[in-house]
């Protein structure tokens, strides 16, 4: 760290010495005499970037800048010297990936890259869809537990969660569950020998299914995220598991009598809760799934939150009004489900509502889209409201001007913050 400064050094010494031998050339020269030579001014010297300096900052603020960077950014002020290495190392491999054969691998070596940053890893995402090892390897106490300040855990799993019910964790706050069955890598490295025919992925129509029993065992658990998963009940009220989930994220995850969304929500703890569907989920046309858009489940008074959106496999430039049915079979939004989820008795402390790439009814007395901002006027509670609409642009116009409608929309409800676009077909 200290060249620059001798590069500095020797530039200022250089200028000094061709100061100098000017001075001696006029001397010497006859042609000059009587000629006053004005001093040169003395150049200013360039203050040349010590890289030290900036992890010698204090550390709100270097969280600051460093808030501002993506990864790749910070991974390579790491490799400026050793010293930014090791101050960059916790924001580095704060969040890893890893296979099940690397993470075994990793536990029976000494030095191992899992030894040599345990005490960095915050969240792990485990990338492979290993069902042998869910069963026959303990992950949580095997591998787990030499990452002490491990929170976050995200595992690919094509099978049911019934495993997780042996298995236990004090630290985890955050659980993911997807499946990716082309990801199979640990099973093709440790069992070589198994035939390609046994190693096929499972059939889509097999439903992987999940129960709040299965998670009973982790009792620090917070933030629930699952995908492509059914839920049921297999166990007495009396039984609930004793887990204060505050956030709850499903994509395509659908259930049937008489399990409700409710279950998950026992204690009254739940703020967040975030539903996505494609649309070529049948669970759209079910009666379950109608049954909760009237928002009568009062086991779900304590949300602060409700996002609902409908994914999709296409950009939406690239959908056209052919295709526009049928990728997006979803529901429309309606005034009878603004009302219900806008009733104070039904959800008293909802403060944000967000609804994507939902159908706007405009049939009938609802026309005008007065409704929707009667609706909003109406709630006390609500505060924020983001809608994002798809449908025939060309047909909203003829309707009523979308950004017309939202600063309609807004000036009645100056309290709230309210986000209405309309993305067309």
């Amino acid at each position: 760290m200290k060249r620059p400064l001798e590069l500095a050094s020797v530039d200022d010494e250089n200028e000094n010495e061709n100061d100098i031998n000017n001075d001696d050339d006029n001397d010497d020269g006859n042609n000059n005499a009587g000629v006053v030579v004005a001093p040169s001014e003395p150049r200013k010297r360039q203050h040349v970037y010590d890289s030290s300096e900036f992890i010698d900052l204090p550390e709100d603020i270097i969280n600051q800048v460093l808030s501002k960077l993506t990864k790749t950014d910070i991974l390579h002020l790491s490799m400026t010297d050793s010293r930014h290495r090791q101050q960059f190392k916790p924001r580095i491999f704060n969040k890893i990936r890893a296979s099940w054969w690397k993470l075994i691998e990793d536990i029976e070596l000494d030095d191992s890259f899992l030894h040599h940053n345990r005490r960095y890893i915050y969240e792990l995402h485990v990338v492979d869809a290993y069902p042998n090892g869910e069963w026959n390897i303990d992950l949580f106490e095997d591998v787990l537990s030499y990452l002490p300040h491990l929170c976050c855990l995200k595992i690919n799993s094509v099978n049911s969660s019934s495993w997780l019910k042996y298995r236990s964790n004090d630290c985890i706050q955050k659980l993911t569950l997807y499946g990716d069955s082309t990801n199979r890598e640990s099973e093709l490295k440790l069992h070589p020998q198994t035939n390609r025919r046994h190693s096929h992925p499972p059939s889509k129509n097999i439903k992987k299914l999940f129960s709040m029993e299965d998670i009973s065992n982790f009792k620090m658990l917070k933030i629930l995220k699952l995908s492509d998963y059914e839920f049921n009940c297999r166990f007495d009220n009396a039984t609930f598991p004793v887990i204060m989930l505050e956030t709850l994220d499903l994509t395509d995850c659908t259930w049937n009598y008489p399990f409700s969304l409710s279950h998950f929500n026992y204690n009254q703890s739940v703020k967040h809760l975030r539903l996505r569907f494609s649309p070529s989920n049948s669970f759209l046309l079910s009666e379950r799934y109608h049954q909760f858009l009237a928002f009568r489940d009062k086991g779900l008074a304590s949300l602060t939150s409700l996002t609902i959106q409908f994914l999709t496999s296409v950009e939406p430039r690239e959908i056209t009004r052919e295709s526009f049915d049928d990728i997006f079979r979803i529901s429309e939004l309606q005034e009878p489900i603004m009302m219900s989820l806008l009733h104070s008795d039904n959800f008293p402390n909802l403060h944000s509502i967000k609804f994507s790439n939902w159908r706007l009814a405009m049939g009938g007395n609802s026309r005008d889209l007065s409704w929707l901002e009667n609706c909003l006027k109406d709630s006390r509670h609500l505060k924020v409201f983001e809608f994002k609409v798809y449908g025939s642009m060309r047909f909203f116009y003829t309707i009523v001007d979308p950004q017309y409608f939202q600063n309609r929309c807004r000036l009645s409800n100056p309290d709230k913050k309210i986000v209405i676009k309309f993305v067309a077909p």
